[in-house]
């Protein structure tokens, strides 16, 4: 398989990924729904396996993927682009215009939530 298509596999492996662990189902039940065993749909989301055109419909549809997701629009064309932001356990999907400004706010951090690598030496956290 050519590069290109492992990146672009890969890619499409996570956006399925995201979308199947946000619905809340399992690989089987995806699978099921694809027609499809665990282990060829595990290799679709880990970017081993190829997805085909008419598989790729029916798990967008099923696992109410934006088409955004899967089909970014081209950053160079001045259209909206789609970007992921994860708050806690929400993910949500944003649309941003071409040349707009966008404010992030981050509130107040509770040091119990961080990973260790992310939490000041001396700091406790019990």
């Amino acid at each position: 398989m050519r590069e290109g298509l492992k990146h672009r596999n890969a890619e499409l492996g996570k956006v399925l990924k995201w979308a199947r662990l946000r619905a809340g189902l399992t690989v089987k039940e995806c699978a099921d729904h694809l027609g499809t065993s665990r282990r060829r749909y595990t290799a679709l989301e880990s970017g081993s396996a190829m997805i085909h055109a008419a598989e790729l419909e029916v798990l967008t549809s099923y696992l109410e993927i934006p088409p955004e997701m899967v089909w970014p629009r081209d950053a160079q064309s001045g259209a909206a682009q789609m970007i992921k932001v994860r708050s806690g356990d929400e993910v949500q999907v944003v649309e941003i215009a071409a040349g707009e400004t966008v404010q992030i706010v981050i509130g107040p951090v509770d040091a119990m939530s961080l990973p260790d690598e992310h939490k000041r030496q001396g700091e406790r956290t019990s």
